[in-house]
């Protein structure tokens, strides 16, 4: 079993068809479901994936938020997905990965945690991908 870091876009890609990331996104989430792939997220991920449906989905928002949070609750359940939560320690990590690699505030969170864990990243961003070693698609 492999332990990943996963950001926010891999997950909107599994729920959102229309993401040009889609079918990429299902094979980690089928990884996921079997057992293959354990999931660990900042508490950060979760909060922009209910966001980030509800901005890009074009119709049934409500129903894919839903559909969402709850599959991301039975992952959780499931020990499939751990949540970490946004502590000062973690805090001051993020910072100095976003100082070092010139990241986002949201991307730091979520590479810090890769540094933090020891575990690689797992995204389609192309600025996390082209600032911080332990990322790839």
């Amino acid at each position: 079993m492999d332990h990943l870091v996963v950001d926010t876009n891999v997950l909107v890609a599994f729920f959102l068809e229309s993401d040009e990331f889609h079918v990429q996104a299902q094979s980690y989430i089928s990884g996921l479901e079997s057992g293959d792939f354990t999931f660990h997220l900042s508490m950060l991920v979760v909060v922009e994936v209910i966001s980030t449906i509800g901005r890009r989905a074009q119709r049934d928002k409500l129903a894919r938020i839903a559909r969402a949070s709850q599959s991301l609750t039975d992952w959780e359940q499931d020990g499939k997905l751990v949540l970490y939560p946004l502590d000062r320690n973690r805090m001051h990590n993020a910072m100095y990965v976003a100082e070092r690699h010139f990241l986002r505030g949201a991307d730091s969170v979520i590479a810090a945690l890769a540094d933090e864990l020891d575990m690689p990243l797992r995204t389609f961003d192309k600025n996390i991908l082209a600032a911080f070693q332990p990322a790839s698609v």
